[in-house]
């Protein structure tokens, strides 16, 4: 066995012999053990569920399991017979070349990353929310958000890290179903996201002011008023203690855009980060002249 990473962790991997290479170059094979690498099962109930004919299930299984890439662990009954369930020898498999290896990795940057967004669930389990402003008239000041296509930024950069499970909502979702007590990345202002109003207080670095338009974001050592300015910044939530709450957010729409280019780079951010609360003020940059945040500079965490 070797070791592999995958998504931050280190795994155990059964490196691939020749005849185990080949037993594996049939797609339908492949299918099987992907599948049964989530879902251990017989061969009739992965016959049903890949739409793969019963006797070639049998001759695949039968492959598989010549090769030691498939083990039986239990027999069960079901149906009114017994089957075998079956389950892969390993959690991976690798073919290593032995190449000589040309550079040094450095995982430390993900590491850092992936303590500050771990969840403390597990890999198949819902991670959190990501919540974004509703694009209708709502909440106190009757406003329509319009930041909700940058919820893409955020889902891919989560995808950078390896972070999958976090699920979309709206503010107002959140609200209807008092989903309060989840790992939340709220994005957008307290103008326009009712779940970062909510919250707002929970932040080192926060909002300002009780009255429209809030645009004021206040730190222990500052008070910031430019539309280009944004914060990330992270805390406990309050109302339960297995989860913490993010706000990615703007004075104007400018700050929140400068916010989600800085929350792509949160490898950089996170260098002198030793756990617990954290927050970072940032300036967006338009470095190409075309109008639009394409760049951010740190102001202060």
């Amino acid at each position: 066995m070797v070791k592999v990473l995958r998504d931050g962790n280190l795994i155990e991997a059964q490196e691939l012999t020749p005849s185990q290479l080949n037993a594996l170059s049939d797609e339908t094979r492949q299918k099987i053990i992907r599948y049964l690498a989530e879902n251990p099962s017989y061969p009739r109930q992965v016959s049903r569920d890949l739409g793969i004919p019963k006797q070639r299930a049998y001759y695949h299984f039968n492959k598989l399991e010549d090769s030691d890439l498939i083990n039986e662990f239990k027999t069960e009954d079901v149906s009114g017979g017994s089957a075998e369930f079956y389950k892969p020898s390993s959690d991976a498999y690798i073919f290593d070349t032995g190449a000589r290896i040309k550079k040094e990795v450095s995982w430390k940057y993900d590491r850092e990353v992936r303590d500050f967004l771990d969840t403390e669930k597990g890999r198949n389990e819902p991670q959190g929310f990501v919540v974004a402003g509703s694009p209708d008239q709502h909440g106190p000041d009757q406003v329509k958000a319009r930041d909700g296509h940058l919820l893409g930024e955020i889902g891919l950069r989560l995808g950078k890290y390896g972070l999958i499970g976090f699920e979309t909502r709206l503010d107002t979702e959140v609200m209807n179903r008092n989903e309060f007590e989840n790992n939340m990345i709220l994005l957008g202002g307290v103008l326009t996201n009712t779940i970062t109003k909510k919250f707002n207080e929970e932040f080192e670095a926060c909002f300002e002011g009780e009255e429209f338009p809030y645009r004021k974001i206040e730190t222990p050592k500052e008070t910031y008023t430019k539309g280009e300015i944004g914060v990330i910044a992270k805390a406990e939530n309050p109302l339960s203690e297995d989860s913490w709450i993010i706000m990615v957010a703007g004075i104007q729409n400018r700050g929140t855009k400068a916010a989600v280019t800085a929350f792509s780079d949160l490898e950089n951010l996170l260098n002198d980060w030793e756990g617990g609360e954290f927050y970072c003020v940032v300036e967006g940059l338009d470095n190409d002249g075309d109008g639009k945040i394409d760049s951010y500079e740190v102001k202060e965490r």
